[in-house]
C-alpha cells in the first residue's frame, strides 16, 4: 500500500465505482426462491458493496496479489479491496479461465475442496462446520443442466472465491455476533437445500414445462446458498468495522430516541398481557400472511382491520413470532394507549429505523451516515423521517435485504394524532412499492384510516377484514381457545359451545369470560359461569355482547361490597383511574392517584381482575383490552359506571401536584457534588430507585397529560402556579436523573396552549420559569 495518506471517506463512499449490482426477483437472472431466508443473514453490505466475482468481473481486474489493507480503514473500502484481492487470486497464474474450467467438468469438485478448507478454518463454530458439510454433500451430487451452464459457472466461481477467503473474515469478527449471523445463514441454507432435495426426488416422467420450472427453482436455490455465503462474508466484515466504531454507532443510534417498549416482545408486552394465538386457531389467516410475506408478486402493504376484540394484536404477535423465527422480522411497533410513547405516531419511524439498524449491518452503516449529517432527523416531520431514515438507507443497501423481510405496525388507530396517522399512511403508500421490505399494518376500521387504504389500488395493498370472516370459522377458533383454557375443569362440552356462541366474533369476549369465571386461574366459579350463560342473547348493536359482559362483571364486583356506598365509590375511583392512567402503574401509584389507601385499593382490585390486568413481574396494573376504556368512556354503553374523562383527569392533575408537593425536594438522591456527572456517580441507579418512588416517577412524567385532558378549574391553576414557582427545578432534576428531560420539554410545550387559553394568565409559565 502507498504511504501517501488517503482522504477520509465515509463507509458507503466506496460503493459506486466498484459495483456490479445483482438484479432482484423481478430480473431475468434467476434469484433465490420466494421466501429465501438468506437475508435472515441480512446484516451485510449490499451486492453493490461486494463486487461481482464471476468471469465477467474478473476479466478486468488487476493481477496484484498484495494482501488486503487493515480493517480500520472503512468497512466498504475493506470489502472492495478484499474482494479485489480475492478476484485476482482466482484469476492469477495457474488458474484456468471459466471456459476452461467448464471444459474439464471439475468445478463442483473444486468448490467442494474450497469448502473443506473453509471448514477447517472455522473450528470455533461447529454449527457452521455442520452446515458446510451439508453444502459439500449437496455440491458433490450437483448435475449441471446444459441450459443453465453459464449461470452455474458464475455461481460456482463466486462460491469458490468466497470459500477461499471467508475463514479470515469470520475469525476476526466478534464471536457473539457471528453466532447470530451463522444461525441466520444455516436457516437460509437449510431452506434452500429442502428445495433442492424436493426437486431431485421428483419422478422422471414429467412434462417438459414442469421439468424446466424445476430446473429454474433448483438454480434459484443454489443461488440462495451462494448468497448466504456472500452475506456471511459481508456480515463478518461489517462486524469488524462495527466493533471498531461501536461507541460512535451506538451514540448516533441513540439520537433516534427509539421506543423500546413498542417492540412486539418488549417488557410492556408482558405488562399488557400480549400473547400468541392458541395452537390450531387462526390458521387460515396466519397461512395467508405467511404466503403474502414470501410472495414477491403480492403488494408491499398488508392491512388487517377488525373491530375491537377481534384478535388483531394476538394475530400480529403470532405473525411476529413466526417472522422472528425465520429471521424475517425487520422491526415492529405495537401501538397501545397504555403507554404514552407507544401511542406517539412520531416515534414509529425512528424506532423502526433503529430496529432495522440492529437487524442489518449494512443498513446500520447507511442510517448512521444519515445521522452523522443530521443528528436531529428523528425529530423532524414524519414525511422527512421516512424519506431520510427508511427510504434513503434502504435504497442504498436494497440488495442486502432478504426477500420477505417485514416491518410491522400494530393498532395504528391507537396513536394519539389522527393527522400523524394520515401522514404516515400517505408516505407509506407513496414509497412502499419501491422498497425492499413489506409493511404489515393493523387497525380498527376507523373512517379516515379505512378511506386512505381502501382508496388505493389492489396492486398497492392487500386487505383482510377480520369482522368479515365467516362467523362459523371464527367461532370454531374461539371454541378451540375456550377448550384449551378450560381443560381439566368442570365445564361441560355444551357449556363451552354456548360460551363460544355468546362470544360471536369477539375473542376478547371469550378471554374476558375466562378471567371472570376462573378466579386467579384456579377453580371455575359456577355461579359466575351460569350468570354469563344465562345472559341475554348478543343479538343487537355490535357492542351489546361485550357491553353486557363488562356491565355484569362490574355489577358483581360492586355487589360484593354489600351496600357500602363509600367502598362502591372507591371502586369506581379505581376503575376510572385505571382507564385514565397513561401507562401501567403499581398499586401504590394507582391508590395515590385515586385518592385512597393502598390497602383498600389492593382489596378492591381483587374483584376487578377480569377487566384489569396485573403483570406478575412488578404487579403493574393496566386495562385488559382497549375495548374496556372504550366502554367506560361512552356514557350510552357504561351508563352508571361511565367515566367522565375530562372531569376525572382534572382530579388526577390535582393529585399529581399533591404528590410532587410531598415528595419533590432539592438534591433528591443526596449526591455529594453537583460537579460530577450522574453517569460517574457510583451506584447511581440504586440511589435513583431508592429516592424516586414509582408514584413520583409517574406523576413527574404525566402530570401535564392529565392537566391538559382535564376540565380547567381554579384548583388546578393554583396547583400549577405553586409548582412552577416552587418546585420546577426539583422536577427537572428528577427527569434528568431518569434521563427523560425531553419528555418534560414536550410536556411543557403541550401545556402552554392550554395555559394561554384557560388560565387567563398567558405568561404564567414563562414568568415563573424565568424566576426559577
Amino acid at each position: 500500500m502507498s504511504s501517501t495518506p488517503r482522504p477520509k471517506r465515509g463507509p458507503l463512499d466506496f460503493l459506486a465505482p466498484q459495483t456490479t449490482k445483482r438484479p432482484r426477483s423481478h430480473a431475468t437472472t434467476p434469484e433465490p426462491a420466494a421466501g429465501d431466508d438468506n437475508a435472515t443473514q441480512v446484516s451485510g453490505p449490499s451486492s453493490s458493496e461486494v463486487p461481482h466475482v464471476g468471469p465477467a468481473a474478473t476479466a478486468s481486474r488487476d493481477m496484484s496479489t498484495s494482501p488486503p489493507p487493515p480493517i480500520e480503514d472503512s468497512p466498504m473500502q475493506t470489502l472492495a479491496q478484499s474482494s479485489h484481492h480475492e478476484a485476482t487470486s482466482a484469476t492469477g497464474s495457474g488458474v484456468k479461465t471459466s471456459r476452461e474450467k467448464s471444459a474439464d467438468g471439475a468445478l463442483p469438485k473444486r468448490v467442494s475442496k474450497a469448502l473443506k478448507v473453509f471448514r477447517q478454518g472455522v473450528g470455533l463454530f461447529p454449527p457452521l462446520q455442520a452446515t458446510i458439510d451439508d453444502v459439500i454433500s449437496c455440491f458433490d451430487t450437483l448435475e449441471i443442466d446444459p441450459g443453465y451452464k453459464t449461470e452455474y459457472e458464475g455461481l460456482l466461481l463466486e462460491l469458490e472465491t468466497l470459500s477461499q477467503t471467508l475463514a479470515n473474515h469470520v475469525q476476526k469478527s466478534n464471536p457473539a455476533h457471528m453466532s447470530d449471523f451463522i444461525t441466520r445463514m444455516r436457516r437460509s441454507i437449510a431452506k434452500q437445500m429442502k428445495v433442492i432435495e424436493k426437486k431431485r426426488d421428483q419422478p422422471i416422467e414429467r412434462n417438459i414445462a414442469k421439468a424446466e420450472q424445476d430446473q429454474r427453482e433448483v438454480l434459484r436455490a443454489y443461488r440462495g446458498i451462494e448468497r448466504a455465503f456472500r452475506q456471511l462474508q459481508a456480515d463478518a466484515t461489517m462486524n469488524v468495522w462495527s466493533n471498531v466504531e461501536e461507541q460512535t454507532v451506538n451514540n448516533r443510534l441513540k439520537e433516534l430516541s427509539p421506543s423500546k417498549s413498542a417492540a412486539y416482545n418488549s417488557t410492556l408486552a408482558t405488562e399488557v398481557n400480549r400473547r400468541s394465538c392458541t395452537k390450531h386457531t387462526r390458521t387460515q389467516i396466519l397461512l395467508e400472511l405467511d404466503q403474502w410475506s414470501v410472495d414477491p408478486q403480492t403488494p408491499n402493504i398488508y392491512w388487517m382491520s377488525g373491530m375491537a376484540g377481534t384478535g388483531k394484536t394476538t394475530i400480529a404477535y403470532t405473525f411476529a413470532e413466526s417472522l422472528k423465527a425465520h429471521g424475517l422480522l425487520g422491526g415492529s411497533f405495537f401501538c397501545t394507549r397504555t403507554s404514552s410513547e407507544c401511542q406517539d405516531v412520531a416515534r414509529i419511524i425512528p424506532t423502526i429505523a433503529y430496529q432495522l439498524a440492529r437487524y442489518s449491518m449494512s443498513f446500520q452503516v447507511a442510517v448512521v451516515e444519515v445521522l452523522g449529517r443530521d443528528p436531529d432527523i428523528g425529530t423532524r416531520a414524519i414525511t422527512e423521517q421516512f424519506e431520510r431514515l427508511i427510504k434513503e438507507p434502504l435504497g442504498r443497501v436494497k440488495d442486502d435485504i432478504p426477500d420477505g423481510l417485514v416491518v410491522m405496525i400494530d393498532a395504528l388507530d391507537e396513536c394519539n394524532s389522527a393527522n400523524g396517522v394520515g401522514t404516515m399512511l400517505d408516505v407509506l403508500f407513496r414509497v412502499a412499492a419501491d422498497l425492499p421490505v413489506k409493511f404489515f399494518v393493523t387497525s380498527r376500521p376507523e373512517p379516515d384510516i379505512r378511506h386512505r387504504i381502501e382508496s388505493q389500488s389492489d396492486r398497492a395493498r392487500s386487505i383482510c377484514r377480520l369482522h368479515d370472516i365467516e362467523e362459523s370459522l371464527v367461532q370454531a377458533d374461539i371454541e378451540l381457545y375456550l377448550r384449551d383454557e378450560l381443560a381439566n375443569s368442570t365445564v361441560s362440552e355444551s357449556e363451552v359451545s354456548h360460551l363460544a356462541r355468546l362470544s360471536g366474533c369477539l375473542f376478547i369476549y371469550a378471554a374476558t369470560s375466562i378471567r371472570y369465571i376462573r378466579r386467579k386461574r384456579t377453580m371455575v366459579d359456577r355461579d359466575r359461569l351460569e350468570a354469563i350463560l344465562n345472559s341475554s342473547s348478543r343479538s343487537g348493536p355490535r357492542h351489546v355482547g361485550i357491553d353486557q359482559l363488562y356491565t355484569a362483571i362490574i355489577e358483581a364486583a360492586i355487589a360484593e361490597l354489600e351496600e357500602e356506598p363509600e367502598e362502591q365509590d372507591e371502586m369506581c375511583q379505581i376503575l376510572w383511574t385505571a382507564v385514565c392512567a397513561r401507562e401501567p402503574v403499581d398499586v401504590d401509584t394507582l391508590a395515590a392517584l385515586a385518592g385512597i389507601k393502598s390497602t383498600i385499593a389492593d382489596m378492591l382490585l381483587q374483584s376487578l381482575y377480569s377487566v384489569l390486568h396485573v403483570s406478575g413481574r412488578k404487579s403493574k396494573i393496566t386495562t385488559l383490552h382497549a375495548s374496556f376504556p372504550d366502554f367506560m368512556f361512552d356514557k350510552t354503553r357504561s351508563t352508571r359506571f361511565y367515566c367522565d374523562e375530562a372531569k376525572h383527569s382534572q382530579l388526577l392533575g390535582e393529585r399529581c401536584f399533591k404528590v410532587m408537593e410531598d415528595q419533590l425536594r432539592f438534591n433528591i438522591c443526596g449526591l455529594e457534588s453537583s460537579f460530577v456527572a450522574d453517569s460517574e456517580v457510583q451506584n447511581i441507579e440504586d440511589r435513583i430507585t431508592r429516592s424516586i418512588s414509582p408514584t413520583l416517577s409517574y406523576v413527574a412524567h404525566y402530570w401535564g397529560d392529565h392537566v391538559v385532558k382535564g376540565t380547567p378549574c381554579e384548583a388546578v391553576c393554583k396547583g400549577l402556579e405553586d409548582f412552577l414557582s416552587n418546585r420546577l427545578l426539583f422536577w427537572m432534576e428528577v427527569l434528568s436523573l431518569k434521563r427523560t428531560l425531553d419528555k418534560g420539554i414536550s410536556m411543557l410545550s403541550a401545556l402552554n396552549p392550554w395555559l394561554t387559553g384557560e388560565s387567563g394568565s398567558s405568561d404564567l409559565m414563562q414568568s415563573d420559569a424565568v424566576s426559577e
